[in-house]
């Protein structure tokens, strides 16, 4: 779903997103259409990521990713042990 929230005043252009594990999980990234990489993080691993116009995230356990989008934390990507794939826009 789309937020209606405003982005920090301050924010930088783009994307910044911080994932926190908080157990292990195989996350894949694309960011901006070009293939990124993929890792497996496990429970305190924390990423940055940064991207102009999008930056898509496939986890194999939504539950145990945290994502901080340019400052606001977003609420769980699904549950324990689900798949999921999200792309997450420049405001």
């Amino acid at each position: 779903p789309a937020s209606a929230e405003k982005a920090p005043a301050g924010t930088a252009k783009g994307l910044n997103l911080d994932l926190q594990a908080t157990d292990r999980c195989t996350i894949h990234v694309s960011i901006d259409g070009r293939p990124g990489w993929s890792t497996v993080m496990k429970r305190g691993g924390r990423r940055n990521l940064k991207g102009d116009r999008t930056v898509q995230l496939s986890v194999d356990n939504a539950a145990a990713l945290l994502v901080t989008r340019n400052g606001e934390t977003l609420p769980p990507l699904g549950e324990h042990g689900e798949s999921k794939t999200v792309t997450y826009r420049a405001k």
